[in-house]
């Protein structure tokens, strides 16, 4: 027993001496940590969570800036009017038999015979054009389109939100506290005058600076050229403007410079063959009706 009482008094100077320093490394502890309270709030709290706001913030302000290459085969299946006055020219002789009645001068009375008229190659004949001209082909299509998204009007702006308004009480809280020792005593008289801690502040209503980067792209526009506009199916309005020569193209441009998602189409053009073309001069005529006094023959 004495010795055991013995072991137990020298334990217990033992475990005092070893209370006594761990507190005094505690207390050190504390006062270090206390003296740096206010490096670690503006060095490493701050810049870390408020950081993440403004990131936030800055995101669900942003825009998706880029270029979609499209490569596709749109169906063309129309009539087109074509109303128009013109002057075709044979390429071949053309033969007409017709019937005549010849009247003889002074009474002579009347002969009836049949004439043979060449019309030569060369002639030139007005004509008047009224017919649909079909056209049935598929148009090949290579756009660039800049497409302008606002991350506001995609579903990502709801997850965004969330984050903003999970961190939006931290950025308020540490803002309104003080930043040094100098500033406890307006810190506390403000607190005992009822001030909010959560209460708005500089950074908190202006947490993103603004953008450096992406800041726009170029819309192509095409001018001086008259288009007719139409809408694609499903997307933004184009124009595309026919074209004239021996394989006419067609050109397909923007109707505005709005960007609304994918709005705006580089130029490019693509020939369009029509199905059944109309004729470029005039053939022999068949079935003709009665011009006078002379009636054509098939």
């Amino acid at each position: 027993m004495v010795r055991l009482k013995l072991w137990w008094h020298g334990f217990q100077g033992i475990a005092i001496v070893l209370s006594f320093i761990i507190n005094l490394v505690l207390i050190i502890t504390l006062l270090v940590v206390v003296s740096l309270i206010f490096d670690i709030k503006r060095g490493i709290l701050q810049p870390l969570v408020n950081g993440l706001y403004g990131s936030f913030v800055g995101l669900d302000q942003s825009t998706i800036l880029t270029t979609i290459h499209v490569n596709d085969t749109v169906p063309v299946k129309l009539n087109i009017p074509l109303q128009t006055n013109t002057t075709v020219i044979l390429t071949n002789d053309v033969p007409i038999r017709a019937n005549a009645s010849f009247n003889l001068p002074g009474g002579g009375g009347t002969i009836n015979g049949t004439v043979n008229i060449v019309l030569p190659t060369g002639l030139k004949l007005p004509v008047a054009l009224n017919l649909m001209v079909p056209v049935n082909d598929t148009l090949p299509v290579a756009l660039n389109v800049p497409v302008n998204i606002r991350v506001q009007d995609i579903q990502l702006h709801d997850p965004v939100t969330q984050l903003e308004s999970v961190l939006r009480p931290y950025v308020r809280l540490l803002g309104n506290l003080p930043n040094s020792w100098g500033e406890i005593p307006a810190f506390v008289g403000g607190m005992l005058r009822g001030n909010d801690l959560l209460a708005p502040n500089k950074f908190s209503d202006n947490a993103w600076p603004g953008f450096r980067t992406g800041l726009g792209t170029p819309v192509p526009t095409l001018a001086g050229v008259p288009t007719l506009s139409v809408l694609n199916a499903g997307g933004p309005a184009l124009s595309v403007t026919p074209q004239t020569g021996a394989n006419p193209p067609v050109i397909i441009t923007p109707a505005s410079n709005n960007l609304i998602g994918a709005v705006t189409a580089t130029p490019v053009t693509a020939p369009i063959t029509p199905a059944n073309p109309p004729p470029t001069s005039a053939a022999r005529p068949t079935n003709a009706a009665d011009i006078g006094f002379i009636t054509p023959t098939p």
